[in-house]
């Protein structure tokens, strides 16, 4: 059994440093061929399978982290970390039914409230899924235990303008200017905000020029190019009918 213990030890270190340095593959290499003993139980084996679901969701493996993540809650159904893992799996996996994630992130959050991550994930998927009071009052909650965070404030004004509440967004910007007015990011998100504003504008016009409707009596007549008008030179020109008859009698008063 010691040999065994000191084995374990040395892959879990091993495991650990492989992660640090983002060596995913090795990680999942050296521990997806573990296969521990029935029966048998290891002081570090949570942290080893912990670790195997951390790398197969960094290299989109989703189905292994799924499978190794009901193992740890089967085992550890009250810690949050793994009820957020499984949710993660479950929502990014394009070969499942997302939904399912809603009750993981749910129980993450019973079991860790004050967890800014998994405040932020939940409200976000929320969010998506069209539930937007829900997933609001999950960020708005993840903004107010960490209101200098510029990632959370991030996410609550990008959950704010996907539920079309740009108002609340702008509002928002407004609100917390004095505390991230000189941030550069601070000022791409409300130039942001405001451009969507604009956008959403230009829309409701286009909207309503559409629904306008013609009454039946009003006739829309196109507006007809007249052709230029043409002046005579010729004899039949002439504007008035006496100006040749004046000039007749001055030529025949002054004949020789």
């Amino acid at each position: 059994m010691g040999r065994t213990l000191n084995w374990f030890d040395a892959l879990l270190a091993s495991a650990r440093r492989q992660f640090e340095s983002h060596q995913y593959g090795e990680v999942c290499r050296m521990l997806g061929r573990l296969a521990m003993p029935a029966g048998e139980r290891f002081q570090d084996s949570e942290e080893i399978l912990s670790l195997f679901v951390e790398a197969s969701l960094k290299l989109g493996r989703f189905k292994d982290a799924r499978r190794s993540a009901r193992a740890l809650i089967a085992d550890h159904a009250g810690v949050a970390k793994y009820h957020h893992l499984l949710a993660r799996a479950t929502e990014s996996d394009p070969q499942v039914d997302c939904r399912h994630a809603a009750k993981h992130y749910r129980r993450a959050i019973e079991l860790d409230p004050r967890n800014i991550e998994y405040l932020c994930d939940a409200g976000e998927f929320a969010v998506s899924l069209g539930r937007d009071e829900t997933g609001l009052a999950w960020l708005r909650r993840a903004h107010d235990l960490a209101p200098d965070s510029m990632p959370v404030l991030k996410k609550l004004v990008e959950g704010l303008c996907e539920a079309e509440r740009l108002d609340e967004a702008r509002e928002l910007m407004r609100n917390v200017q004095f505390r991230h007015g000189r941030s550069p990011e601070y000022q791409e998100m409300r130039s942001s905000v405001e451009f969507r504003i604009l956008n959403a504008s230009q829309d409701n016009a286009v909207v309503e020029d559409e629904q306008r409707t013609v009454l039946p009596f009003v006739r829309i007549v196109a507006a007809e190019k007249r052709p230029a008008r043409k002046w005579r030179a010729d004899a039949a020109a002439t504007s008035r009918p006496h100006f040749p008859r004046v000039l007749r009698r001055s030529q025949a008063r002054h004949a020789p």
